[in-house]
């Protein structure tokens, strides 16, 4: 394995090739926005794509919580070679459970799709689930990667997926219409694992023997990660209650909610997740030496590199969410129309976005302790939340609605998860705090004044929105900026 990353190195690569990924992804979703706009086509593709995501959730979860801790351990390399033989066999077993069941499922998470709509749903369902294999080894080859702290080739992947998922759409689309989508999506995926496989240097370990394999007393060590499993469905439940109410209202909205969901973890993808990825290790590896100063050192430096980073996105997405949304999509059947939809969803999902990403953050550090019951309570209540004010604003206002309640529910989630964390690490700091929001709202304030000077134009809008949003809010926070940078250089 090669030598573990710095964390700017990391933060830098992983920063690039998901920037890389990210524009392949807007080429990939301005080519299916493209072709079927935010139209009743799209929806089908989206609820299409939603099954393997809620169905990995539960491999993938377990996974990330269990498999990463265990394998940084001393005997780590033993059960990680025990388990991934296991996962894999949990997730072919789940392919078989959806596959005879695939219709009946369809009409649970579009139950507004009349028969039609869900057997050609169905049929794309089941091109694409076998994805839910591919997933299960690049996230297993993705641990071996990060627990070496090499972070590199896991970025790599999901662009080698981009550019596969692409190709093959462009092709194909003439001949198999909607379903080359499904076929990109799924050979994008294989391509995705066999990169990876190819350059991780434990390949024994995922395919173990079958006499390291004892089936029922693996179980039963995972039963203590239950909760979190059980706070990963609930957070694709949000995922899921979201189209599920859009699916009555007008057609495209699911469409819609997708595009808009999509364009907000750009950000939260490329600069505010990575932190997340590099610390998560780092902070396992301090628990398990018992480095406890070191350990509040790294979780209230990475709460504040998040808030640093995520005010200006946030004061950009906000002021500039139909200018983006036009820019990256408002071309072939994606009318006026659905740009007005999407980037009213933009806007509301934007709100949420710093919560987005402390409470993944904060997550992590349940993770380390293994306090996976916290966790499992934050998330239904999260999603309780989430069902109870979806249900009510979308009548309402819409699919806005529907993106207000997700970020209210991320943004209680949070809150709930930092009272927990305040017990044990203080990790606030009050002064960084105030000046960063006071310096981001009066930089909101000064645009808002320069608004009839640059709203002509979405180009130069967004561009000269986003220059100086971050020009000055760095200017500003000089001090601040700086004397994180040289904490972060230990590392």
């Amino acid at each position: 394995m090669a030598k573990r990353q710095t964390f700017f190195q990391a933060f830098s690569w992983i920063a690039i090739l998901t920037l890389i990924s990210k524009l392949l992804g807007f080429v990939r979703e301005a080519i299916i926005a493209s072709l079927f706009g935010a139209s009743l086509m799209a929806d089908m593709i989206y609820v299409a794509l939603i099954i393997p995501t809620i169905a990995f959730t539960v491999i993938g979860t377990a996974i990330q919580g269990q498999l990463l801790p265990a394998y940084i351990a001393s005997s780590g390399r033993r059960v990680f070679q025990q388990y991934s033989f296991l996962f894999i066999t949990i997730s072919f077993g789940l392919l078989t459970a959806i596959l005879l069941l695939i219709q009946p499922i369809v009409m649970v998470i579009a139950p507004g799709f009349n028969s039609q709509e869900s057997l050609v749903t169905s049929w794309l369902s089941v091109i694409i689930i076998p994805v839910l294999i591919f997933m299960t080894l690049n996230s297993l080859t993705q641990v071996i990667f990060h627990a070496n702290d090499h972070f590199t080739p896991p970025a790599v992947g999901p662009v080698v997926n981009n550019v596969v998922t692409i190709l093959i759409i462009v092709m194909f689309y003439s001949t198999f219409h909607i379903y080359s989508v499904a076929l990109g999506i799924l050979v994008g995926s294989i391509g995705q694992f066999l990169y990876q496989f190819s350059i991780v240097k434990e390949k024994s370990l995922l395919w173990p023997s079958f006499k390291n394999v004892h089936f029922k007393s693996q179980l039963k060590k995972l039963k203590p990660i239950f909760p979190i499993i059980i706070a990963a469905l609930a957070l694709q439940l949000n995922l899921l209650v979201d189209r599920v109410v859009a699916s009555f209202l007008d057609e495209g909205g699911i469409a819609a909610l997708n595009y808009s969901y999509r364009l907000l973890w750009i950000p939260l993808s490329i600069l505010l997740m990575p932190i997340t990825t590099i610390f998560y290790p780092k902070m396992t590896r301090a628990l398990k030496l018992n480095n406890l100063n070191y350990y509040r050192e790294l979780i209230a430096n990475g709460f504040n590199v998040i808030l640093l980073i995520a005010l200006p996105i946030m004061l950009v997405m906000l002021l500039e969410s139909d200018s983006i949304i036009k820019i990256v999509y408002e071309r072939g059947a994606f009318s006026v129309e659905a740009t007005v939809r999407t980037s009213g969803a933009l806007l509301f999902y934007t709100v949420g976005l710093l919560f987005f990403a402390t409470r993944e953050y904060f997550v992590h550090h349940f993770y380390a302790h293994e306090r996976y019951r916290n966790v499992m309570y934050g998330s239904l209540i999260g999603v309780t939340i989430n069902i109870l004010l979806s249900v009510i604003l979308a009548q309402y206002i819409g699919i806005n609605g529907i993106a207000v309640a997700t970020s209210f529910s991320m943004f209680v989630q949070t809150i709930y998860y930092y009272y927990f964390i305040r017990k044990d690490y203080f990790i606030l700091n009050l002064s960084i705090i105030a000046k960063a929001v006071f310096s981001i709202t009066l930089i909101g304030l000064v645009i808002q004044l320069l608004r009839p000077l640059i709203n002509d134009w979405q180009y130069i809008s967004f561009l000269i929105t986003t220059l100086i949003t971050f020009g000055f809010y760095f200017l500003l926070l000089q001090k601040e900026v700086t004397r994180m940078l040289e904490d972060m250089k230990g590392t």
